[in-house]
C-alpha cells in the first residue's frame, strides 16, 4: 500500500462508486481506484494513530508521572520521619547529642545528594524549569533530557528534600516530566519513524508534561495546565489545550487514588490542603487589607528575586568561592546545611519557628480556621486553636513566645534560607518555599488585623476575621509575584478545595504580579540569565523604549554572505572564518547585494567535501604514474592516515583539514619531504590541477531557501521580539528594497534587552534619520567649513563595506600550493 494513501483524509472517499473486479467489493472505492478493503484499512490506521498519539500517550505520561510522584513522596516522607525519630532518640541522652544527630543526618543526605548528582547527571542541579523553557523555545539541549538526568534528578531530590532543606519539589518535577515525555517520544519514534518523529509532536508532549508535573504534585489539574502555559511557554498552541488537560486529569486522578490506597483513607476528592471556611468568611471592608497584602507581597517578591540573583552571581563569580569549589565542591553545601540545620534545630532556635514540622505541616497550620493569638479561655470557642498547634508556635508546652514574634521570625528566617538553598548544587525548586513564605506573611497580617478588630469588622454577632484566609491570599500573592503567574490563584483554589475567597485572592495576586513584573523578571527568567542559557528574555510591561528602537539600530551590518560567483576556494575560507554560523545569506553580487535566499552550513560543507574528494581522485590518478621509488615514503603516510570522504576529521569549521593527497602536496611545498626534481615537477603540476578545480563556481540552485525570514529597517524592537518568540527564529535578515543591509540574531536581541529593567532597551547605533538630522545640525553649526556631502561611514547607503567574498581572496594562493582548512 503506498504511503501517500495512508495520509489522505476522508475527502473524496465517497466521490465515486466504481466497481472493482465486476463485483460489489469496489462499490465504495474512491476516485483514485482505492478498493473498499484498502479504504477501511486506511481508516483503521488513521484511527489507531489518533488514539495512540493523542490519547494513549497522554494518559501514559500522566499515569507514569503520578506513580513517580507518589513514590518520591514516600521516599521524602520516610527520610524526614527518620530525621525526627533520630532526634527524639538522642534527645533522651543529652541536648548536644540530639543536636549532633539532627545536623549530622542533614549533612549526610545533602552530601550524598550532591555527590550522586555530580557523578550521574550534573544537569539535574536546580529547578529545571529554566532549561525546559529554553527547550520549548526551540533550543535543543539534549544533555538535559536523558535517562541519566532523570535518575539523578529523582534520587538527588529525595535526598535533598529528606534532609529538611527549605526547597521544593514542583520545579524539579517539571524537569522530570519533560525527560519522561522525551523518552516516550523517542520510544514511539522507534516504532513509526515517519509519523512520530517531528518537531511539533515533541513540543506538544513537552507542553503536556509541564501541566502533568503540577497536577501530580499539588493535585491541581486545571491550575497545572494554566501554570505550565505561564511559566514555560511564550506562545501556547490552542490545539494542545485538550491534550494537556487530559494528561493532567489522568495524572491527578491517579495521584489521588494512589494516596488514598496508600494512606487507607476513604476521602479521595478533598483538596491537598482542605480548608473549611464558611461561605461568608469575609466582608467587603476587608478588601483593602487584601490589596495591601498583595502590594507587600509584590515588593517582597521582587526583592526575593533580586537578592537571589546577587547571591547566585556572587557564588558563581567570586574568586574566594571559586577557590573553595576548587578545593572541594562539598564545602559550600555542607556549610549551608549546617546553618539551616542549626536554625531549625527543634530544641534550640527552631522552637520559635516550629523547626520540627515539615513544609506541608506548616501550610496546614497557616491555613487553619482559628485565631492563634486568642487565649484558650476566650469567649469565641469556634475560633480557638488546638493546643498542639499553639505549642508548635509558642516554644513548646510551657513556651511563652508571642505568635507575632514567632511568625515574624519564621518569615525572616525562611525567606533568607530559601534564597541561599536555591543556589546549592542539588535538585531544588522554589514554588513550595514561596508558597510557605507567602502563607506565613499572610498569617502574620491576618493575625494583626484580627488583633486590631477583636470583635470583627461589624461586631461580635457578625462574621469574624479569619487569619487563615489571609494566609491563603498571601501564599498565592507571593508565589504569583515570584513566578509571574496569575494561575497560582487557581492552584490555591484546587489545593484548598474552596473557592470562597476567590475575590481576595485575585485582587492580591494581580497587585503582586503587576508590581513584581515591573521591577524584576520572574525567578525562572532570572535563573536563565544567571546560567546564560540561549533564551530570549521577556519584555516587561510599560517599556516605551521597545517601541522606539528600530531593527536598524541593533542589527549586525558586517554580514558574511555568498554570491552566485563564489568559488569553492572562497567557500572554504568563508566556512573557516565563521565557524559558528549555521546558515549564510545568498546575494546576487557584491555590488547590489540583492538577497536571493539563504543556505545551510551543512549543505555547504557537504558540497565542499565532495569537491575536495574529486580533487583527491584526480591527484591520485596522476600519482599512479609516478615510480614506486618516488612514492615509497608517502605510501607509509597514506596507509596510516587514509580515511573516507564521509568520515569526519578534526577541523576548525567542520571542513576536513586535508585529504591524504593534499597533505602530501603541502609536504612537498613546505620542503618537509625529500623529492627529486621530477617529484617537484609532479607536485607543481598536481597543484595547478587542484587549484583550477577549486576556482570553479559552486552550484547552489537546488539548496537555496528562497524565503528566509526578512525584516525591514523600520521594524520596531517590540515586533522583532514577538516574531522571534512566535516563530522560534534564530536570526532574521534586514533588507532595504530587497538589498541585504544587516542581520539580527538572538545574541543581538539578548544584548539589547539585557538591562531593560534598569536602563531600558539600549540601541547599538542611531537610525538613518537620526544620523541625517545630526549631520544637518553639524552643517548648520559650521557653515564656512568645507563639508563632504556624503553621510559618513555609518550611513545605510555609504556604510563600511560588508565582509564578502571577492576575487582578491584568491591572490593569497598564487604563491604556493593550496592548504585546505
Amino acid at each position: 500500500m503506498p504511503a501517500d494513501i495512508y495520509q489522505e483524509g476522508f475527502e473524496g472517499a465517497w466521490e465515486s462508486a466504481q466497481a472493482d473486479d465486476g463485483g460489489n467489493l469496489g462499490l465504495f472505492a474512491c476516485s483514485s481506484g482505492e478498493s473498499l478493503r484498502h479504504f477501511w484499512r486506511r481508516q483503521y490506521h488513521n484511527l489507531t494513530h489518533f488514539l495512540v498519539e493523542d490519547w494513549f500517550l497522554s494518559a501514559v505520561l500522566g499515569i507514569i508521572m503520578a506513580v513517580l510522584s507518589v513514590s518520591m513522596d514516600f521516599g521524602i516522607e520516610w527520610c524526614q520521619d527518620c530525621h525526627v525519630d533520630l532526634l527524639n532518640y538522642f534527645a533522651q541522652y543529652s541536648t548536644m547529642s540530639a543536636y549532633g544527630a539532627w545536623v549530622g543526618y542533614a549533612l549526610v543526605l545533602v552530601v550524598a545528594s550532591a555527590i550522586f548528582v555530580r557523578l550521574v547527571g550534573p544537569q539535574a542541579v536546580g529547578s529545571g524549569i529554566p532549561e525546559v523553557k529554553t527547550i520549548m523555545r526551540g533550543v535543543l539541549l539534549k544533555e538535559y533530557v536523558t535517562f541519566r538526568v532523570l535518575v539523578s534528578k529523582m534520587i538527588g531530590l529525595i535526598l535533598s528534600l529528606g534532609s529538611g532543606l527549605p526547597i521544593g519539589k514542583e520545579g524539579p518535577f517539571v524537569h522530570i516530566a519533560a525527560v519522561v515525555a522525551t523518552l516516550l517520544s523517542k520510544l514511539t519514534a522507534g516504532f513509526q519513524k515517519s509519523f512520530y518523529r517531528n518537531e511539533s509532536r515533541y513540543s506538544e508532549m513537552l507542553a503536556a508534561a509541564c501541566a502533568v508535573a503540577i497536577a501530580c504534585t499539588l493535585s491541581a489539574p486545571v491550575g497545572g495546565v494554566l501554570y505550565s502555559i505561564e511559566a514555560t511557554s511564550v506562545f501556547f498552541a490552542i490545539r494542545n489545550y485538550w491534550r494537556a488537560f487530559f494528561a493532567a486529569c489522568c495524572s491527578a486522578i491517579t495521584f489521588r487514588l494512589l494516596r488514598v490506597f496508600s494512606l487507607h483513607s476513604h476521602k479521595s476528592v478533598i483538596g491537598y490542603f482542605q480548608t473549611e471556611f464558611p461561605n461568608d468568611s469575609f466582608f467587603p471592608e476587608e478588601l483593602p487589607y487584601f490589596a495591601l497584602l498583595g502590594i507587600l507581597c509584590g515588593f517582597l517578591g521582587a526583592s526575593f528575586i533580586f537578592i537571589h540573583r546577587q547571591v547566585a552571581l556572587f557564588v558563581k563569580d567570586n574568586q574566594t568561592f571559586k577557590k573553595i569549589n576548587n578545593l572541594s565542591m562539598l564545602i559550600f553545601p555542607m556549610f549551608v546545611t549546617l546553618i539551616v540545620s542549626s536554625l531549625t534545630y527543634p530544641l534550640g532556635f527552631g522552637r520559635m519557628i516550629a523547626g520540627a514540622l515539615k513544609q506541608h505541616e506548616w501550610l496546614e497550620d497557616f491555613f487553619s480556621d482559628c485565631v492563634w493569638h486568642l487565649p484558650l479561655d476566650a469567649n469565641s470557642t469556634k475560633l480557638i486553636c488546638d493546643p498542639q498547634l499553639l505549642e508548635n508556635w509558642t516554644g513548646g508546652p510551657d513556651g511563652d513566645v508571642s505568635i507575632f514574634v514567632s511568625l515574624l521570625t519564621f518569615v525572616i528566617t525562611f525567606y533568607c534560607l530559601s534564597i541561599v538553598c536555591y543556589t546549592l548544587p542539588v535538585p531544588s525548586g522554589i514554588f513550595l518555599p514561596s508558597f510557605v513564605i507567602g502563607a506565613a506573611i499572610g498569617r502574620l497580617i491576618g493575625e494583626v488585623v484580627a488583633y486590631w478588630h477583636p470583635e470583627g469588622i461589624k461586631g461580635v454577632s457578625e462574621v469574624q476575621i479569619y487569619p487563615g484566609i489571609y494566609a491563603i491570599v498571601g501564599a498565592a500573592a507571593f508565589t504569583g509575584a515570584v513566578t509571574h503567574a496569575v494561575s497560582v490563584s487557581v492552584i490555591a483554589f484546587e489545593m484548598t478545595g474552596q473557592i470562597t475567597f476567590l475575590l481576595p485572592v485575585l485582587i492580591a495576586v494581580l497587585f503582586a504580579n503587576a508590581i513584581c513584573s515591573y521591577l524584576q523578571p520572574s525567578i525562572y527568567d532570572s535563573a536563565i540569565k544567571i546560567k546564560r542559557l540561549p533564551y530570549l528574555p521577556e519584555i516587561p510591561p510599560s517599556r516605551s523604549s521597545v517601541h522606539q528602537i528600530k531593527a536598524e539600530q541593533i542589527m549586525v551590518v558586517n554580514v558574511k554572505f555568498i554570491t552566485q560567483q563564489t568559488t569553492y576556494r572562497q567557500l572554504r575560507d568563508l566556512l573557516a572564518s565563521a565557524p559558528n554560523l549555521r546558515s549564510f545569506p545568498v546575494v546576487a553580487d557584491n555590488e547590489t547585494k540583492i538577497l536571493l535566499g539563504s543556505i545551510a552550513r551543512e549543505y555547504l560543507i557537504r558540497i565542499l567535501r565532495q569537491k575536495l574528494y574529486t580533487v583527491k581522485v584526480h591527484v591520485d590518478n596522476e600519482r599512479r604514474q609516478m615510480s614506486y621509488e618516488e612514492l615509497s615514503v608517502s605510501r607509509n603516510i597514506e596507509t596510516r592516515n587514509q580515511r573516507s570522504m564521509y568520515e569526519r576529521e578534526p577541523s576548525f569549521s567542520g571542513v576536513p583539514r586535508s585529504t591524504n593527497a593534499l597533505s602530501e602536496i603541502e609536504e612537498f611545498a613546505n620542503g618537509t619531504d625529500s623529492r627529486n626534481s621530477r617529484g617537484w615537477d609532479d607536485v607543481n603540476r598536481l597543484w595547478l590541477r587542484q587549484s583550477q578545480m577549486l576556482d570553479q563556481k559552486i552550484d547552489l540552485e537546488e539548496s537555496i531557501d528562497q524565503a528566509p525570514f526578512q525584516l525591514v529597517e523600520g521594524t520596531s524592537l517590540y515586533t522583532v521580539h514577538n516574531l522571534f518568540n512566535l516563530l522560534a527564529l534564530n536570526h532574521a535578515y534586514v533588507t532595504h528594497a530587497g538589498r541585504l543591509v544587516g542581520v539580527i540574531s538572538l545574541t543581538e536581541l539578548r544584548n539589547t534587552l539585557e538591562n531593560i529593567y534598569v536602563l531600558g532597551a539600549v540601541p547599538v547605533r542611531p537610525t538613518a534619520a537620526q544620523r541625517r538630522a545630526a549631520d544637518e545640525a553639524n552643517r548648520r553649526m559650521a557653515p564656512m567649513t568645507l563639508f563632504d556631502s556624503n553621510l559618513g561611514p555609518n550611513s545605510i547607503d555609504d556604510e563600511e563595506p560588508l565582509i564578502g567574498l571577492s576575487d582578491e581572496m584568491s591572490l593569497e594562493f598564487q604563491n604556493g600550493p593550496i592548504r585546505p582548512v
